[in-house]
């Protein structure tokens, strides 16, 4: 499109020096083609307000890219901006998820080291009492075989 504008201008700027060539020459004035310089200057004048026409639009679009490129970048802002808060609070999250984690874990580590020393209490007591135990039996079996051997 800025091309096609380009080369209308450029078109509309030689026809305009070729007007006013023409105008100016002796030829162009005994052709009587009408080409006076009251026609030149309103011929000029046209052309100047097309170039300014075609220059205006151009300074709009630039100005319409502009305004979209500007607020892209605060969409992208905003964006950026959101993205940072959420991050910041997963990281606060999982600071705090990390923290309960670590203290229920203790929590847990606590509990199994109580139960621990529990069943290792209860553990030594049935091994004592089955030492007693054995030992009885022992003494039972030497007195049975005590009183066997007497019987016999």
């Amino acid at each position: 499109m800025r091309k096609l504008i380009k080369i209308i201008l450029i078109a509309l700027l030689t026809l305009l020096v070729l007007f006013s060539i023409l105008a100016d020459m002796p030829v162009g004035r005994s052709m009587h083609i009408g080409l006076d310089q009251v026609l030149y200057l309103k011929l000029a004048s046209l052309m100047g307000l097309l170039i300014a026409v075609f220059i205006a639009w151009g300074y709009r679009s630039e100005v319409v890219a502009s305004q979209k490129y500007r607020r892209a970048n605060e969409v992208v802002s905003k964006a950026e901006e959101a993205y940072e808060r959420k991050k910041q609070a997963c990281e606060q999250m999982e600071k705090r998820l990390r923290a309960k984690y670590e203290e229920k874990e203790k929590g847990v580590d606590d509990q199994i080291g109580q139960v621990r020393v529990a069943y290792q209490k209860r553990l030594k007591i049935l091994q004592e009492q089955n030492m007693e135990l054995k030992e009885t039996v022992g003494k039972l079996m030497r007195t049975l075989k005590r009183e066997r051997q007497q019987r016999s």
